[in-house]
């Protein structure tokens, strides 16, 4: 069985990249996160990165790195500004 999305099915080699882009994206944005706000990495935002991998596959891109880059990029633009 191959997963899918928008129509798109994804083989082991592509399933494994885009878990390798998400779990790059986690990581940084728990790197980047307040302390006090680590342990709290909430479904929301790993839905964000995950939805943001998916569409990056979607089209074509199967590059680990640029898919946790547009998701990190897409989470931030997402967050509401720091006072």
């Amino acid at each position: 069985m191959q997963p899918r999305y928008l129509g798109c099915a994804f083989d082991d080699r592509e399933t494994r990249i885009m878990g390798d882009a998400f779990a790059m994206a986690c990581h940084v944005m728990r790197a980047v996160s307040p302390p006090d706000e680590r342990a709290e990495f909430s479904p929301t935002l790993q839905r964000d990165i995950a939805s943001t991998v998916l569409e990056m596959a979607a089209f074509g891109v199967m590059d680990s790195g640029a898919m946790a880059q547009a998701a990190i990029d897409r989470v931030r633009s997402l967050a509401p500004p720091s006072l």
